[in-house]
């Protein structure tokens, strides 16, 4: 299981996730469920609970990021702001568009996955 701020970079901002309408997933969770005949109401209701719960992730990312912030020094939180936008710029074209605010997924200490 993902943790840390690791974990942070699973899902972007605005644009949906794994299934969700227009997510980074490719649309590749509502394919699935179209090949399950959805009738349009089962379909909108799916839809909004992958909002719901997409934009509830959000907001828990936003707030584990403000309580990592708190614990970092002037100068930790500096580099920190650095590497995440450096990891959304990276992120943003294979995403669908970009991270969270105060989201990525740069591993503690700046290292890049190998």
């Amino acid at each position: 299981a993902a943790t840390g701020l690791s974990a942070l970079a699973q899902r972007p901002a605005g644009g949906g996730g794994m299934g969700g309408p227009g997510g980074g997933g490719g649309g590749r969770g509502m394919r699935m469920y179209e090949a399950l005949g959805l009738k349009p109401d089962q379909k909108a209701k799916i839809e909004a609970m992958s909002k719901k719960h997409r934009d509830a992730q959000q907001a828990l990312r936003k707030k584990q990021m403000d309580e990592i912030k708190a614990v970092l020094t002037p100068e930790q939180r500096k580099k920190l702001d650095a590497q995440m936008a450096e990891m959304r710029q990276r992120m943003g074209g294979m995403m669908g568009g970009g991270g969270a605010p105060g989201g990525g997924g740069m591993r503690p200490g700046g290292g890049k996955p190998k």
